[in-house]
């Protein structure tokens, strides 16, 4: 993904309980919405939290994320650390729906990794193809419903990125504002919390590279469904994808008393 795209937001859901018993291990502060205080090691909130947990941006190998350091060894700032990291991550796909991804993220301007220059935003994206040009498809997804239209070629590229901050010389970015784009009501009518698979390992909401079912979302969409023609192929007007590869890696670091988005 390139911070010169972008437009936002959205992800989704989660509150289990005993299925994913190691995940209640996380600390007892992690029951306020909010964020973390600035890392003074990369200019990057700690951690986000949905009132449930809290996830840390996630960039090294080790702990499998989505997006990783340029050179091999330790990731350090700015000499060796991802251009774009995620605190975040939901994808599915399947059929003609190329891609649906709900995140929340840290970038930089201009794609360089220059200190005094990180962003972050919300993303909501989807990716579907095989349409019939100009026709309107609704696509009902974890966090609400959106309308699209399909282009001339029968495609659909669109992606919306919220609480996208712009730092200054004097200003940095407002994490708050972002944290306020992923968390609150996404225009939809409800509030975002983050999507965990049903089988997440210890420590984590799910695996980014493993498609798995998934709990949590608030209106009970643990699912994207596209309606409209042919949506699901020829004949077939409901495209249905229930499985999700989720990047979110738990925070457990001690730290003072959250912020509130």
């Amino acid at each position: 993904m390139s911070s010169k795209q972008l437009l936002c937001t959205a992800a989704s859901a989660a509150l289990l309980a005993g299925a994913l018993s190691p995940l209640a291990a996380a600390p007892a502060h992690a029951d306020l919405a909010g964020r973390g205080p600035v890392d003074p090691q990369n200019g990057f909130p700690t951690w986000y939290s949905d009132g449930s947990v809290k996830l840390q941006l996630c960039y090294t190998a080790e702990l499998g994320c989505l997006a990783t350091p340029p050179n091999s060894g330790p990731a350090s700032y700015p000499d060796n650390f991802p251009e774009e990291a995620f605190w975040f991550a939901a994808e599915a796909s399947g059929g003609n729906l190329g891609l649906y991804e709900a995140a929340l993220e840290g970038a930089h301007l201009d794609e360089e990794v220059v200190d005094g220059e990180q962003i972050g935003f919300a993303r909501l994206r989807y990716r579907l193809d095989n349409l019939e040009p100009g026709a309107d498809y609704t696509t009902t997804h974890p966090s609400g419903v959106h309308v699209v239209t399909a282009e001339a070629d029968g495609t659909v590229n669109e992606t919306i990125d919220s609480g996208t901050c712009a730092p200054t010389r004097t200003t940095p970015c407002d994490w708050d504002g972002v944290g306020e784009a992923f968390l609150g009501d996404y225009q939809f009518g409800s509030t975002a919390t983050f999507l965990r698979q049903a089988d997440a390992p210890a420590g984590k909401l799910g695996d980014p590279n493993v498609a798995a079912p998934v709990t949590g979302a608030p209106p009970g969409n643990n699912f994207v469904r596209v309606t409209g023609p042919n949506a699901g192929g020829q004949g077939v007007d409901t495209l249905t994808v229930d499985t999700f590869g989720i990047q979110g890696v738990l925070f457990d670091g001690a730290d003072g008393a959250p912020g509130t988005p």
